[in-house]
Order: C-alpha cells, then sequence, then structure tokens
C-alpha cells in the first residue's frame, strides 16, 4: 500500500513541483524522466531512447522501457526492456524485441525504479513492422513427469504469459512465471507420447527445441509375495513411480486394483483376486506403463 501510494504521489506532484521551495524538494526529491523519439524501426526490433530530467536524491535500481498495444502501458502487467545496475549517464537506450507484432500500434514509456518509487516518461508511439522470433537455447528437466516445473532458457519471449503458448507435443502447457528469456509451467497430468518436442510460439511466432524432452517411464523388478489372495497386501518395487497415488494404476490380470500408497521405488496395492500359476502385472504411472510377468 505504501508503495503504491509512492506512485500516486508522484503523478499528483509532478503537476505542482515548480511552485516548491528548494527546501521541500530536496526532501521529496524522485526521478523525472522524458521518453524520446523513436529511432530505427526494423524487423529486428525497436530502439527506444530516453533521458533523466531530474536524477532525484534515492539509487536508481531499476530503469528500461515498457511497451504495448495500450497507452500508459505498466510493467506490471507488459513487455518491456530492463537493466537493474545504477546508471550513470543521462541518457539511455535500449533495443525491444520481444512480442512485437506486425501492423500493430505501440505506445512506449520510458521508467524508473527506486526503493520508494516507480515513476514513468510520457507515451511516445510507433508503427511496428515485427522482431525477431523466440528462440528456445535451454530446458531444464529434460527428463520428467506430471506435475514437474519445466523452466525455458532462451530469448525473445513474451512477458504476458498468454502470448507464450508452450507444448510438449501436443500437450499445453500454461505458464506461471514469464519474461523475456524464462519460462516457467507446470507439466499438466495428461497422458503423451514417452519423448516429445518442446515447443514455443510467441505471437504467431513459433520455435521448436533441439532436444525433446523425455516422460519418466515406470520398470518393474519385483514383487512381494509372489503368491497372494484376494485383498492381501501386495508391494512392487522399480523405479520411476510417481509419487502422488492417484497418477498411479496397477492392474492384476486385468483387473483394477487399490492403490494404496506409492514412492519413486515402490507401489503398494490391494489384490482384487487370488495370484494364479501365471500372472500380468501392469503398472500406468503418470499416463506410461510398465509390465510385468510373475
Amino acid at each position: 500500500m505504501i508503495y503504491t501510494f509512492r506512485v500516486l504521489v508522484v503523478v499528483t506532484v509532478l503537476t505542482t513541483i515548480c511552485s516548491c521551495s528548494d527546501e521541500f524538494y530536496s526532501e521529496r526529491d524522485y526521478p523525472r524522466l522524458l521518453t524520446l523519439p523513436i529511432e530505427n524501426i526494423s524487423e529486428e526490433g525497436v530502439v527506444f531512447n530516453a533521458e533523466f530530467v531530474r536524477r532525484g536524491n534515492e539509487e536508481i535500481l531499476e530503469y528500461g522501457f515498457v511497451y504495448a498495444t495500450i497507452e500508459n502501458p505498466r510493467v506490471t502487467h507488459h513487455n518491456r526492456v530492463t537493466k537493474t545496475e545504477n546508471i550513470e549517464s543521462e541518457r539511455f537506450s535500449m533495443t525491444g524485441q520481444s512480442a512485437l507484432i506486425p501492423g500493430e500500434k505501440y505506445y512506449v514509456r520510458a521508467y524508473a525504479k527506486t526503493e520508494g518509487y516507480l515513476v514513468y516518461g510520457v507515451n511516445v508511439s510507433f508503427q511496428s513492422i515485427g522482431g525477431p522470433g523466440p528462440k528456445i537455447e535451454s530446458f531444464t528437466p529434460k527428463i520428467g513427469t506430471w506435475k514437474d516445473t519445466l523452466i525455458i532458457s532462451g530469448s525473445n519471449f513474451s512477458y504476458r504469459y498468454i502470448e507464450n503458448e508452450l507444448s510438449l507435443g501436443d500437450v499445453e502447457l500454461r505458464p506461471f512465471m514469464a519474461n523475456d528469456s524464462i519460462i516457467m509451467a507446470v507439466i499438466p497430468a495428461v497422458a503423451n507420447a514417452p519423448e516429445v518436442k518442446v515447443k514455443l510460439s510467441v505471437v504467431g511466432n513459433p520455435t521448436v527445441a533441439s532436444e525433446s524432452f523425455q516422460y519418466l517411464v515406470p520398470s518393474v523388478d519385483s514383487i512381494e509375495p509372489l503368491q497372494f489372495s484376494k485383498g492381501d497386501i501386495v508391494k512392487i518395487y522399480g523405479q520411476n513411480f510417481h509419487h502422488i497415488e492417484e497418477y498411479v494404476e496397477v492392474m492384476l490380470n486385468q483387473q483394477n486394483c487399490e492403490v494404496i500408497s506409492t514412492t519413486s521405488k515402490s507401489v503398494t496395492f490391494r489384490a482384487e483376486e487370488s495370484s494364479k500359476a501365471i500372472n500380468q502385472l501392469k503398472v500406468i504411472s503418470a499416463g506410461m506403463t510398465s509390465s510385468y510377468g510373475f
């Protein structure tokens, strides 16, 4: 609340600051900056320019430009280019490249943050002719399962989650964090192929990671006991089982069994029928299947 109030105070005080005394001004000094005309609009992006009218008496913690297809874009909602070191010069320039749609009219504002204030310059408009598309440089993990967090690193991503269309194969992922170089999303509980491509499209510009993502495939090593009656508790030992019970299924001789507990290396279930001379066990973990005969 205090931070928001100070932002509002900046906007209000700008209209009356000229009438303030030098003593009052020095006590409540904050940066003021001016958004300058655009330069070099090309398919590689747009060069933004700004200058500080007054630096203020607080350290500049972050500064840059924020842009959108609406007036008065905000750093909390829209795409931006930014630097976090304290600036020494009065004028600065940066190139905006991410999520620029050809033919769209954009508005850009310079901005600066201090410990107590967030201030903006005036709007300057420009007509976009697009920008370079996104590029995936790496992702982690390379092997994972449902509910893992996938982290994509690269360039020319969008700060706006909705503009980053991310998928594993044909399964859509919804980012919960994004900026121009990192996207984070949770892998959904949706059945998929064991190995899939990581795909990303930003405002219609697609890209595909050079490496594929692999889902963890379970494997069964043993079962105890080997002989049991209907209703007995049986334990499966192996690898890569999901730790969430609802994501694990056990079938014994084509009969679904109740899963009691799971870890990455074991699954405990209740037998729906007595063991036979020859049995077929199937474990489905996070959409991936492993079969075991005994």
